[in-house]
C-alpha cells in the first residue's frame, strides 16, 4: 500500500527533512496549538501568525511562493518550508505524524490510518457552516492571489 504525497515548491531547506506531528491550523490564534517540534499546516501566514514559528519544526501551506510571509520568515527561521501544497490541510488529519522531503517537495503521512479522508479540524469548519470558519470563505480568494500573496 502506498502513500500519498503531497507536493509543492520548497522556499526554505532549513535544517532538513522533518518528521513530526501535523498541526492543522485554521486561524492564527491556533498557533498557540503549535507544539516544539511539530509540523505546522495552514492556507498561509501573516504578521499573525509569527509566534508559531519560533516552536514549528517545519511550516506547509496551501497557498504561496518564494516571496510569501511564510517563506520569507521560515528563511530567517531556519525552518523548512513548503508552499504551494493544495489539499493538504483536507487530507492530512490534525495530530498524526508527517515526513516533510525539502530535497523532493514533498509531505507525506506516516500513519496509513490517517492518511486519507478530510482532517478533523477541516471538516468541522466545513459541517458546522461558514459562520463557524469565515476564513474559509476567503480561501479561494487568496488562492486567486499572486504567489507573492498580492493581488
Amino acid at each position: 500500500m502506498t502513500t500519498r504525497t503531497y507536493s509543492g515548491d520548497v522556499v526554505s531547506k532549513g535544517s532538513g527533512n522533518v518528521r513530526g506531528t501535523a498541526r492543522i491550523l485554521m486561524r492564527p490564534s491556533d498557533a498557540d496549538l503549535v507544539q516544539p517540534g511539530d509540523v505546522a499546516i495552514c492556507v498561509m501566514t501573516t504578521p499573525d501568525w509569527l509566534p508559531m514559528f519560533e516552536r514549528a519544526g517545519a511550516i506547509i501551506t496551501e497557498s504561496g511562493g518564494r516571496s510569501c510571509h511564510a517563506a520569507i520568515v521560515a528563511r530567517t527561521y531556519g525552518l523548512p518550508c513548503i508552499v504551494g501544497v493544495r489539499d493538504i490541510m483536507e487530507n492530512v488529519k490534525d495530530g498524526s505524524e508527517v515526513l516533510v522531503d525539502v530535497e523532493r517537495g514533498v509531505v507525506m503521512p506516516m500513519d496509513l490510518s490517517t492518511a486519507t479522508g478530510r482532517s478533523e479540524a477541516y471538516g468541522a469548519a466545513i459541517e458546522a457552516g461558514r459562520a463557524a470558519a469565515p476564513e474559509l470563505d476567503t480561501k479561494a480568494r487568496w488562492a486567486s492571489f499572486g504567489s507573492d500573496g498580492i493581488w
